[in-house]
């Protein structure tokens, strides 16, 4: 039984908050998925090197094309590619790019451009990392730093959303079976770039699997870039090579 006070006193006024046993689940669960989604979308694929061939179609600048490229990746360190055309009858270009450098030979118009990886956005489309590139070949989330911001359960998806100073990234991973299905990019920038990438036909390369197919649009300064990527073969931790000879006469630039 409750005291009886005879003399009015002063107190602190209280609140009492009943937090229902299903509330608490869902914040658990929130909490949960959270852990889950930002596990999977930070989680570095274990590969020393890796090698592909790929049909690739590009479209923008007023121009489609049509080329075949080999890609072989040393994991952080290397990133080597060789562009062909028309079957590999005609050779277009080869690229061999560090962390901290891009050497690009442009057979085509017979030039060599030799410059640091910051200086790299004069022939990209968009501005890019080392390990944005190699993310991108690969078929992880283009970056891996930055805060999980909100995590969803959708009908067949999971969302992730993660952001660091620059940009915002949006993943999609598939219920069924974990792998990536969509990433949408924008800048934190108004009228900054962005971009989306679709990833299918995933197949399995031992422990792992990769996309085989990517449908990649990004959209910066106005202009629509547009990349299919259909890779025909692709291996993992075997032994290469970065064949890099500039041709005597080129010019640099």
């Amino acid at each position: 039984m409750a005291k009886h006070v005879s003399t009015p006193v002063l107190t602190t006024p209280t609140i009492n908050t009943i937090v229902k046993a299903d509330s608490v689940a869902g914040v658990d669960e929130k909490a949960s998925l959270m852990q889950m989604l930002t596990a999977w979308w930070q989680k570095s694929p274990t590969y020393s090197s890796f090698t592909a061939k790929a049909k690739m179609r590009y479209e923008g600048q007023g121009q489609k094309q049509e080329f075949t490229a080999l890609f072989r990746i040393k994991r952080n360190e290397v990133i080597w590619a060789s562009v062909t055309a028309l079957g590999g009858v005609v050779q277009v270009a080869r690229v061999y790019i560090t962390p901290d450098s891009l050497k690009l030979i442009n057979y085509l118009n017979r030039e060599v451009m030799l410059m640091s990886f910051k200086d790299a956005a004069k022939v990209l489309p968009v501005p890019a990392d080392f390990v944005t590139l190699q993310n991108l070949v690969l078929g992880g989330a283009l970056k891996t730093d930055g805060n999980a911001i909100s995590a969803a359960s959708l009908a067949n998806f999971y969302s992730l959303e993660v952001a660091d100073s620059n940009s915002v990234q949006q993943l999609n991973f598939l219920k069924s079976d974990s792998t990536l299905n969509t990433i949408q990019l924008r800048s934190v920038q108004t009228g900054g770039p962005s971009g989306s990438i679709s990833f299918s036909d995933y197949l399995p390369f031992g422990e792992r699997k990769f996309s085989m197919t990517r449908n990649i649009s990004v959209v910066n300064a106005g202009e629509q870039h547009l990349l299919d990527i259909n890779f025909i073969k692709a291996d993992f931790d075997q032994p290469i090579d970065f064949p890099f000879t500039v041709p005597k006469n080129y010019t640099q630039k």
